[in-house]
């Protein structure tokens, strides 16, 4: 029982998942393993599906460019939350009793188990908690794969919502969980260094958006965050103090001004949208002046302007 399942940072996930792609130079022999499927107990379909997991099981375990090249613990346990996962998704009622037959898959095929790369002895079952919380972590690692590798680049940066929000999620729901928490903290330090933001092609707001959904500003940081956006823009394009003053009382001014136009506006729209709604019936209590607002409106306006 996997009790402390060991996870993979997104950087080396990527790498591994995406070199376990490729298409074999030569068809495996996998004829032995029919005595273990039959030890299995399926249906003869699903008998026919377990026979294909066998083969991608050996498809990866033959990728010895993956083993050298980012080590046999990463790929192990790759290829275990793969074979956890296949099998739950599958329903082949492999369960933790029939899981050793996959190990036992490996220990028969001479190639496997005489090789230095194999993954004998580092298969197994894992419990559902374990594994739902390790499935929901590299469904997060493949979302945020998804959305930075789509065509229209744009995507990563209109989707940057709910990718702040699946990760949220996950962090209060896994709060104590130290392992998983390093790994969601890994995982937000890609997306903030991710190429899309370097190159700006994702607007800055946007992306800040993103860093304050999943790292809301403590109370001294407000102020701090204020100056940013409201203050120093102001600064930079009006760098003279009291040419700032003049723009905070024109900008009043303006407000001041302006302010009962649009309040007659907004509740002269608002007993529209209410007349509306009720149809005739009020028709005939609009009729005298003194309950129409839309001509109190034209006499303040035009006489008081």
């Amino acid at each position: 029982m996997a009790t402390n399942p060991q996870y993979i940072k997104y950087q080396d996930y990527y790498i591994v998942k995406k070199s376990f792609v490729y298409t074999p130079t030569d068809e495996f022999n996998i004829s032995f393993v029919n005595a273990l499927i039959k030890d299995i107990r399926n249906t003869p379909t699903k008998e026919k599906l377990l026979y294909k997991t066998f083969y991608e099981l050996k498809k990866f375990i033959s990728r010895n460019h993956s083993f050298l090249e980012y080590g046999k613990e990463k790929c192990c346990n790759y290829i275990n939350y793969w074979l956890n996962k296949t099998v739950r998704d599958s329903e082949y009622g492999v369960n933790k009793e029939k899981f050793k037959f996959f190990d036992e898959f490996m220990q028969r095929d001479p190639k496997a188990s005489d090789g230095p790369f194999n993954c004998i002895s580092k298969l197994s079952y894992m419990d559902t908690d374990s594994f739902q919380k390790m499935k929901k972590l590299y469904d997060l690692y493949d979302y945020f794969t998804e959305l930075k590798e789509h065509e229209d680049s744009s995507t990563l940066c209109r989707s940057i919502s709910d990718l702040a929000k699946k990760y949220e999620s996950m962090m209060r729901e896994y709060e104590k969980d130290n392992k998983l928490c390093n790994m969601l903290t890994n995982l937000r330090g890609v997306i903030e260094r991710d190429k899309l933001v370097a190159k700006d092609i994702c607007e800055k707001n946007t992306f800040d958006s993103f860093i304050l959904k999943i790292d809301p500003p403590r109370e001294e940081q407000k102020e701090l965050l204020y100056h940013k956006h409201m203050v120093d823009p102001l600064e930079k394009h009006i760098p003279d103090p009291s040419l700032q003053l003049l723009h905070h009382v024109y900008m009043i001014e303006t407000l001041y001004k302006h302010l009962p136009q649009l309040l007659f506006q907004f509740l002269y729209h608002k007993q529209k949208d209410w007349k509306n709604q009720r149809g005739e019936r009020v028709n005939e209590h609009y009729q005298y002046p003194k309950n129409n607002l839309h001509d109190h409106y034209h006499y303040y306006y035009h006489y008081h302007h």
